[in-house]
């Protein structure tokens, strides 16, 4: 007997989905990795997988549309139109498979992790590597079109987390095993199974707690029994009687006359099979999904992005232009409240605006304000925490748990965020309206960290009373909404060695730093914060934010939303001449008549205000 451990296939593709997300912005990419991604898992031998992620590698990090990313992309389009595994000359036996061919490589056998190790990563490395070396011999001196699917973001995505695990979650170790057999035939066991779920289970438990238990918690073991019998036979009377059984059948249990009665025969259908909501990743999408290029206006139906030539702009805040040059910009002209950045949440489907105003608060010797430091921390976040393990908790919620009332504390209850899926939490406190503290939680240790910049405050001290605040916190969640959550942890004070600010104004970005140490080294507890204050500190950081906020052309740099609004039919998207920004006309009152004809320049006030 050979046991076969398998991840839910549903909730892996779900997790893909979720890191790809944090590595690109453009909804049409991220729909096409997933699909490609859901074609991998699909596969039941290394020859198909290999095969497909080459195909997937070429097109990822490729970055321009050469001969091979071109033919490549149409092999991964025809993969993900088909919702078909390609079918190899090579065959799926163990004596074939390529692992078998495995080379000594130092560095895999030195590696400290399982991933490291796994002869998997060993092969889909190599595969990538030939596909680099590929890609580098069709370097030409003609120029190139970019190719809009280049992400190699995505890459490494599967590389830290799934590919060296790839037996786990594809259809490699589904099925009838004996398929690897050397002295077996080629068809003896026909088509293999390619995935399996858990989904029929957790199905049945949302009938349970939406249907039958009506949501009620803490329920008495009686109450709850007598609940369940009701149902069950409610649903076995229900089923009696839909398919025309003998009304014997519900007074007593009837022994089967012959074999044919014995047999599960209630579970099957006549006829096709309903069609159920499994995901949409394994089946043939409608529309092909491609990457966003740019945006069409409505009123003249064409590509106003092509007209403006970014790469040739002279203006220093162009889009080509390098994120420094477009730090100072925004840095010396007057304040607007022009959104020049909006960081994505990939869970909450929550987006982090950024006003210019706020990101004028990163300039020297000015305090940092809360909604620059949680769009930084957020960014790093999506960048570093590919698990999705640390939850951050807003500035304000932290206030208010911290220092605030009963009442106070009631209305911040959280009701969406289920604590028990994070290891961590991360966030930052306001004392005073002056100075910013860092504050972490680290559940797997059961110890909360409160970090003081400024040198001279009991941070031990403070630890114990947040330590206290957020375990009446968890309580007050479980009295009012019953959830369980980080409920039974003792959490304990703790202490982390630092460097202290040198001024007065330097305490949020000693926080940013903390909280992307925290970011880096988790799991595990940094030992120490050794920052070193700089003049290019917080230049740094404006530019980590300006990177980590999608593009430009995927959202009104006035309400930072990027469909445009429903309650105008005559709204329509327009581009500023010089910085390549998008308003919705809508959002700056510019009523039909005024919308300037095409090819006339339009400039935002950023950059009339810069120039």
């Amino acid at each position: 007997m050979l046991t076969v451990l398998h991840i839910c296939s549903a909730h892996v593709l779900k997790a893909v989905a979720q890191s790809i997300g944090r590595r690109t912005a453009d909804k049409g990419l991220k729909e096409f990795a997933t699909f490609a991604f859901a074609r991998l898992q699909n596969a039941t031998s290394m020859t198909t997988a290999l095969h497909i992620f080459r195909s997937l590698c070429t097109v990822l990090i490729g970055k321009h549309n050469s001969n091979a990313v071109l033919i490549h992309l149409k092999a991964m389009k025809d993969f993900i139109k088909e919702c078909r595994i390609p079918d190899m000359e090579e065959g799926d036996k163990l004596g074939d498979s390529p692992l078998t061919q495995e080379e000594d490589d130092e560095e895999r056998r030195n590696a400290h992790t399982i991933v490291g190790r796994s002869p998997f990563t060993y092969e889909f490395r190599k595969v990538m590597e030939e596909v680099q070396g590929e890609l580098e011999k069709e370097e030409v001196e003609t120029p190139q079109d970019e190719n809009p699917y280049f992400c190699p973001g995505i890459v490494d995505v599967l590389f830290d987390n799934y590919l060296g695990i790839f037996p786990l979650w594809s259809g490699l170790l589904l099925g009838n095993l004996k398929r690897y057999a050397t002295d077996t035939e080629e068809d003896t066991f026909g088509q293999s199974k390619t995935r399996d779920t858990n989904c029929h289970v957790e199905r049945w438990f949302g009938i349970v707690k939406h249907s039958i238990l009506k949501k009620q918690r803490r329920l008495r073991p009686a109450t709850f029994i007598r609940k369940m019998y009701g149902s069950l036979q409610g649903r076995y009377r229900e089923h009696i009687m839909a398919h025309h059984l003998s009304e014997q059948l519900l007074l007593k249990t009837l022994l089967p006359k012959d074999i044919s009665q014995s047999k599960e025969g209630w579970a099957k259908r006549d006829g096709a099979k309903p069609r159920t909501s499994s995901s949409k990743y394994y089946t043939t999408p409608d529309i092909l999904p491609v990457p966003k290029r740019a945006k069409l206006t409505l009123n003249t139906g064409e590509d106003i992005q092509s007209s403006t030539d970014v790469e040739n702009s002279s203006n220093p805040t162009s889009k080509g232009s390098k994120p420094a040059t477009e730090v100072d910009a925004l840095w010396t002209c007057k304040p607007t409240e022009v959104v020049v950045a909006v960081v994505r949440h990939a869970e909450e489907k929550h987006n982090f605006t950024l006003r210019h105003r706020e990101f004028q608060s990163l300039r020297p010797d000015e305090l940092i304000i809360g909604e620059v430091m949680e769009c930084y921390i957020r960014g790093i976040l999506n960048l570093k925490d590919n698990a999705g393990r640390l939850y951050l908790l807003d500035h304000y919620t932290m206030g208010v748990i911290l220092h605030g009332t009963r009442e106070q504390i009631a209305r911040q209850e959280l009701k969406k965020v289920t604590f028990d899926l994070y290891d961590g939490a991360i966030g930052f406190v306001n004392i005073r309206n002056v100075h910013w503290k860092f504050v972490y939680l680290h559940a797997l240790s059961n110890h909360i960290y409160v970090v003081d910049p400024l040198q001279g405050s009991n941070e031990v001290e403070d630890s114990r009373k947040a330590a206290y605040k957020f375990g009446e916190y968890f309580k007050m969640r479980r009295n009012r909404l019953g959830k369980e959550d980080w409920v039974s942890i003792k959490w304990q004070p703790g202490k982390i060695t630092h460097t202290f600010q040198k001024d007065a104004t330097s305490c949020g970005a000693f926080v940013m730093q903390m909280a992307k140490m925290t970011v880096k080294e988790f799991p595990k507890i940094p030992k120490t914060f050794h920052i070193k204050s700089s003049q290019h500190l917080r230049r740094d950081m404006a530019e980590e934010i300006l990177r980590g906020s999608v593009s430009k052309d995927d959202f009104c740099s006035f309400c930072g939303i990027e469909d445009l609004p429903t309650t105008a039919v005559d709204a329509v998207w327009i581009q500023c001449e010089t910085c390549g920004r998008w308003f919705h006309t809508q959002c700056l009152g510019m009523p039909a008549a005024r919308i300037p004809k095409k090819n006339t320049p339009w400039y935002c006030v950023l950059c009339i205000l810069t120039n």
